[in-house]
């Protein structure tokens, strides 16, 4: 994230699927999709494999050598 552009978060949504059934994952969701047209931007930051497959975009993070970590777009 740029400088000029720190100020522009407002909410970043960490981790909230770890404890979460099936059932309230989908709720979750669900929820997202509905708020996602009221907000420019959401930040979702998750372990979860299977979540990415319902986001629009998604920036995989991973850690290579010399404990650099590499953003990637997907």
């Amino acid at each position: 994230i740029s400088d000029e552009n720190v100020h522009r978060i407002r909410d970043v949504l960490d981790e909230v699927f770890g404890s979460q059934d099936p059932e309230r994952k989908a709720n979750i969701m669900r929820a997202l999709a509905r708020l996602s047209p009221k907000f420019r931007q959401i930040f979702l930051i998750t372990h979860i494999d299977d979540v990415k497959d319902g986001m629009e975009h998604v920036i995989t993070v991973q850690e290579g050598e010399n404990h650099v970590s590499y953003a990637r777009l997907e």
